[in-house]
């Protein structure tokens, strides 16, 4: 391959990767705007918020595929993403794009996200960039380790 046909495909895979972003981030902030007008509530739910007491570790599965609709909650990234997880800052940008990008190019390799499942909910431990790209990028499934409460 032709080193200025390699570049001229990752100034296009790059170019795309931002176009994505600006669109999460900006269907992200329009539906932000519309919950706030009609007193609704756009954020992740809280791993927190469990009674870690009452919660205890019934199995881990590495490397299962989970549906990304399941993802409802997080264990601290709440601020920075939506319940659907688009991001809400800007300021994540590079990084976003440079997962995104990733997850275009080689699939297959990308590390499994970490997940608690509670009931039919997962909770997001590390991995919400991830998320977030594989949701923009149309993606149903996604590789996660997952902690079974």
């Amino acid at each position: 391959m032709n080193p200025m046909d390699s570049n001229n495909i990752q100034a296009q895979a790059t170019q795309h990767a931002g176009a994505l972003f600006e669109q999460s981030w900006r269907t992200g902030w329009y539906k932000g705007l519309i919950a706030r007008i009609r007193g609704k509530n756009r954020e992740l739910l809280y791993l927190g918020d469990i009674d870690a007491q009452q919660a205890t570790v019934i199995e881990t599965l590495e490397r299962a595929s989970i549906r990304l609709e399941a993802i409802r909650g997080t264990q601290g990234r709440g601020a920075d993403f939506d319940c659907d997880f688009h991001p809400r800052h800007r300021r994540f940008k590079q990084r976003w794009i440079s997962v995104c990008m990733g997850m275009m190019q080689r699939l297959n390799t990308m590390p499994p996200i970490e997940t608690v499942q509670i009931d039919q909910q997962y909770y997001v431990i590390d991995g919400h960039h991830r998320v977030s790209a594989a949701r923009a990028l149309g993606y149903i499934f996604i590789d996660s380790n997952v902690h079974v409460w």
